[in-house]
């Protein structure tokens, strides 16, 4: 899934026998300028998106080549970042983070029984984030990894977040510290034994790899 800029289309598109077949899934402009996807065990291709104009993040399924949406929220403060992932169960589990006038929150949805479950974690007044990446476990845990800028910290500085949900709230703990220029980017996965694996990329143009196993995380730089 992306935005066509030129065209002003959020475009979703699949390779088929060789082939990429492209769909039109909107032509309203700034509607889709970040997305983020996953594909279920049925080839439902479930996807959430930011509409600019309405200030509106929407979640949409795409099966049999037919769209259907909804909204999640609408609001006056910014949403900057989301993502989504799903359960084993093929349930979409989607967390994204907005800002109001004095707080900054992440906000993880659950669908479950056809209705969204909300669960917040808040932030301090005056962090802000950078990077934002969802993984669920086989036990629908979500695992959740994150770029945090503190309103103490000087400039540039930052911190790798890891945060889950295994108890029904959220904890977080400090993967890695910045004290200068910061971090980048970055993704979290789960590996065959469902240990939280986090690559994130540097001002130092190093590529870095953290992987929590038995309570300790532990780093390679550079691994690839």
């Amino acid at each position: 899934i992306y935005y066509q800029n030129l065209d002003d289309e959020l475009r979703y598109a699949t390779l088929t026998s060789g082939s990429w077949e492209i769909k039109e899934l909107s032509s309203d402009s700034s509607i889709g300028l970040e997305s983020s996807l996953a594909v279920d065990s049925q080839d439902r291709v479930h996807f959430v998106y930011y509409s600019s104009p309405n200030s509106e993040l929407i979640y949409g399924i795409l099966e049999d080549g037919v769209l259907t949406s909804e909204t999640l929220g609408t609001f006056s403060e910014n949403v900057d970042l989301w993502d989504i992932a799903l359960d084993s169960e093929g349930q979409p589990h989607i967390v994204y983070y907005y800002k109001t006038a004095t707080e900054l929150v992440f906000r993880s949805l659950v669908k479950e029984d056809g209705n969204w479950e909300s669960k917040d974690l808040t932030l301090a007044e005056g962090d802000s984030i950078s990077g934002l990446s969802l993984a669920l476990d086989s036990q629908g845990t979500s695992h959740l990894a994150y770029i945090l800028y503190e309103e103490s910290n000087s400039l540039g500085d930052s911190n790798i977040i890891y945060a889950e949900d295994s108890t029904g709230v959220w904890t977080t703990e400090n993967v890695d510290t910045s004290p200068e220029n910061g971090f980048n980017s970055l993704e979290l996965k789960l590996n065959y034994q469902e240990q939280p694996v986090i690559l994130y990329y540097d001002f130092y143009y190093s590529v870095n790899y953290a992987l929590l196993r038995d309570g300790s995380w532990e780093y390679k730089e550079n691994p690839l």
